[in-house]
Parts: structure tokens; C-alpha cells; sequence
């Protein structure tokens, strides 16, 4: 199933149904790149000594600081037991870099994004759709950058922008000039109920520019810290009131409820990594799952909340088995992305890694422990392949979620993730019948010389 940012909040109570019943959940990432050095250094280092393990995580560090994810998949496998078959249910994310609203931002959000031209190459062809990373993909913040935001915003905090100075004769200084002495001729007989409209100098035909709604600011921050601009029509015009402590609460009460909002919705894919590893979600609107055409929308409201309570206290207890495939830079990826930037050493990586995800398992380290590592042997889908004719153990997908059915599409996240998941409990039954074939001999054996 794939979610975009304009269906995601009536999806996420679904998403986090299916995280909460799962019996592991496997993930896969697609990223603007993953290696930082040049062509001519990586042959340098495939002829040289093998890398440390500590060398290989600088590199995967410095990607993680350059390049971005792009596309997240999960895959939610739930064991019906008395059935005997597992149900998948995988997820496919874009990823925006974009503020929640655009048109509208709050944030002043300027996230830098770097392209590897191999990275691209091979996603562009696997038919990856750039496109949607902009246009529909879910919005993210991680925490550090949810802690920078909030803080910015704390009630009473208002940091001062450095003062703008022109030239005489400047533009900019005749506007100033002419503001000036527009607000002290008004402000002399201003009533608490008084305003005066503040337009473009060359007529309201004209809409004020960035630069001029600055400036009112600045002008009435250092001269006239009684009165308070309000932008109006979108910025076009704005209008100078007297401050009225009232009506000051009253709006910074709406402000502080209306960021909330916003964050909640920048936060976006978050809540699905939240969900992941025991964090907080009672920063979500339960709103988001309210059906306003309900036949009885106060039942179907209680409803809902009771049941995002529920998953709620589950989720925050729930040790999830965590699934990946070659997931080294995908836990690296996912961790500064959502999260925070990553530590400097491998050691302290592992330890931060093991606090959010205590249980990971590696289906190539899995497949490949007693091989070379970078042979074709640990490509995902040559591994599943040979194993999938093996009757079991049955694993299908929700009626819900039929886009991979009968159909392969590599290199997508959703799809990976829902492959990894196959692949997974495939290996674990192979592994337990040969554990369980190496015991009846061991067993064997101990009869015939006892």
C-alpha cells in the first residue's frame, strides 16, 4: 500500500493497528546516495587492506550528513496462529524534504539535498518516480529538529532580528523614513480600538514585499513597542493596532494551538518510527481519525478513542523484532533522519541503535555467515527466489495491500520490505529443520555407540 501525504493522517491509525499486531516488522530504505567517496577512491580501496569496521562507519556517517532518504517501506508480518500462515501487510513512503504547507510555511525550513549521480542513475532505472518526493511524499522532522522548532516558539521567547540599515536615499530608508512619520502622526491620538493600514507607496493595487513587512516590524519593535503590525490578505497589506493584553493572550493562545497543529503534521512519517521504538505519540490529533460523516459520530468518536488509547499503551510496551536486509547504512539513514545526527564512533552507535531497536536482525548476515559477504549470493531477490518454492512457512498478503501481488518491483522500499519479510521467514525455517535434521544425528550417533 502506498500512502502519500494527503491520505496519511486517516491511514496512520490503521499503520499503527498493524505495528501493533505484528510479529516483526521488516523496513527498507532508497537514499540520494550512500557513499561519499569518488569512484577513483573506492578502487583504491578494493586494491588496498580491507577496511575497519570503524573506517566503514565514517563513511556510512559522512553519507548520512550529505544524502537524504527518499523512500521508506515497511512490512507489518502478523502470525495467524490457529491458521497457520502469516499475514503481511507492507507500506510503501516517500519522503519529503518540504514544509507541511508550502504555500504557508511557519518553519522557515531550508533542508539542503544532495543527489549522488550513480544513486540516481540506478533508482531512475528501476523506474524510481522522483517526482513524488515532492509532490505527494510525507513530510518528516526528527526529534532534535521537533526540540530546535518547539523551542523557537516557547511562549515569551522573542528573539530580536538584527536591525536592516540602508544608505540614504536607499529605497528601502525612504520607506522607512515615510513609515516613521506615518505611525507618530497617527499614534499621537491613537484610541485602544484605533488602526491604521499600512499599504505599498506606490498604492494598494500593490502588494507589500518581504522586505517592507520587515521593516513595519522593525520600526515598531524599536520605536514604537506599544503597537503591534498584523499582516493582512496574505501579507498584502498590514495593519498597526495598540497592544491590548487581552486580546495578546487570547492570540497567543491561538498561535501556540495552531503550531502544535502544524508540527503534529510536520512530524508525519515520525509517528511510524515512534510507534517503532516506544516513543511518544500523545503529540498525534485523535481528530485525524474522526469520520465527520458518521451516522453517529459520537459513537464512532468514542471508538476511536478508546482504540488509540489502546494502541497507544501497547505500543509503548511492545518489544518489536526489527528486519532488514544489508540494514548497516539503513540504520544509520534512519536513525539521523529521524532521530538526530549520528555519533562519532561505532561503539557509541551500536549503543544508541540498541536503545531504539533491541531486537535487529540482518537477513544477509543471516544468509551469508559462512561466505563472502559481497558476493551475489546476498542480493535480495536471488536469495529469496530458490527458497520460494519451498512450501513453508505460508506467508500472504492482506486483502488490503495487493500491490506486490504477482508482481516485482526491485528497488522499491515497500517492496523490498515486504521481499525481506518472505525472505526472513523462509531462512528461519531452513535454519530450524537444519538444527532439527544436525540433532536427530547428533541423537543417532549417541545410540549407536551407547
Amino acid at each position: 500500500m502506498e500512502v502519500d501525504q494527503y491520505e496519511f493522517k486517516t491511514r496512520l491509525l490503521g499503520i499503527l493497528a498493524s505495528i501493533c499486531n505484528a510479529s516483526f516488522i521488516s523496513f527498507d530504505l532508497e537514499m540520494s546516495g550512500i557513499n561519499r567517496r569518488t569512484k577513483e577512491q573506492q578502487n583504491a580501496a578494493r586494491n588496498g587492506p580491507k577496511p575497519t569496521l570503524e573506517e566503514h562507519y565514517k563513511g556510512m556517517r559522512e553519507a548520512t550528513e550529505s544524502y537524504q532518504v527518499l523512500q521508506v517501506g515497511i512490512c507489518c508480518v502478523e502470525e495467524v496462529r490457529e491458521k497457520r500462515f502469516y499475514l503481511a501487510r507492507p507500506y510503501n513512503f516517500n519522503l519529503s524534504p518540504l514544509e507541511v504547507d508550502p504555500k504557508h510555511p511557519m518553519f522557515d525550513m531550508d533542508r539542503q539535498m544532495k543527489f549522488s549521480g550513480e544513486a540516481c542513475k540506478f533508482l531512475a532505472l528501476e523506474r524510481f518516480d522522483f517526482g513524488k518526493v515532492f509532490s505527494c511524499g510525507v513530510t518528516y522532522l526528527s526529534r532534535v529538529e521537533e526540540a530546535g522548532l518547539r523551542q523557537s516558539k516557547a511562549p515569551g521567547r522573542n528573539e530580536k532580528r538584527r536591525d536592516i540599515e540602508f544608505a540614504l536615499r536607499d529605497p528601502g530608508y525612504v520607506f522607512y523614513e515615510k513609515l516613521r512619520d506615518t505611525i507618530t502622526a497617527w499614534a499621537k491620538d491613537a484610541k485602544p480600538n484605533s488602526y491604521i493600514n499600512i499599504s505599498h507607496p506606490d498604492g494598494p493595487e500593490f502588494d507589500l514585499n518581504g522586505l517592507q513587512r520587515r521593516l513595519v516590524h522593525q520600526l515598531l519593535a524599536n520605536e514604537f513597542p506599544t503597537f503591534k503590525a498584523h499582516s493582512k490578505d496574505k501579507g498584502a497589506w498590514m495593519q498597526v493596532r495598540p497592544i491590548i493584553a487581552a486580546q495578546e493572550a487570547e492570540e497567543e493562545t491561538r498561535d501556540q494551538e495552531k503550531f502544535r497543529r502544524k508540527i503534529s503534521r510536520q512530524i508525519g512519517l515520525r509517528w511510524v518510527i515512534e510507534a517503532l521504538i516506544n516513543g511518544n505519540l500523545d503529540g498525534i490529533p485523535v481528530d485525524w481519525f474522526y469520520d465527520n460523516h458518521s451516522e453517529d459520530p459520537r459513537r464512532q468518536k468514542a471508538a476511536v478513542d478508546e482504540l488509540f488509547d489502546s494502541l497507544k499503551t501497547r505500543l509503548k510496551k511492545k518489544k518489536h523484532i526489527i528486519v532488514g536486509h544489508n540494514l548497516f547504512a539503513d540504520l544509520g539513514f534512519l536513525y539521523s533522519t529521524f532521530i538526530g545526527a549520528l555519533p562519532p564512533t561505532v561503539t557509541e552507535f551500536q549503543k544508541v541503535i540498541h536503545e531504539v531497536f533491541p531486537v535487529v536482525m540482518d537477513t544477509k548476515y543471516i544468509a551469508t555467515a559462512n561466505h563472502d559477504s559481497m558476493s551475489s549470493q546476498g542480493k535480495l531477490m536471488d536469495l529469496l527466489r530458490p527458497l520460494q518454492k519451498v512450501n513453508g512457512p505460508m506467508i500472504v498478503l492482506d486483502e488490503e495491500h495487493l500491490n506486490y501481488a504477482g508482481v516485482e518491483k526491485e528497488h522499491e522500499a515497500g517492496f523490498d520490505s515486504w521481499i525481506t519479510a518472505e525472505l526472513f521467514l523462509k531462512m528461519s525455517m531452513q535454519l530450524y529443520d537444519a538444527r532439527k535434521k544436525a540433532l536427530n544425528i547428533g541423537k543417532s550417533v549417541q545410540n549407536i555407540f551407547c
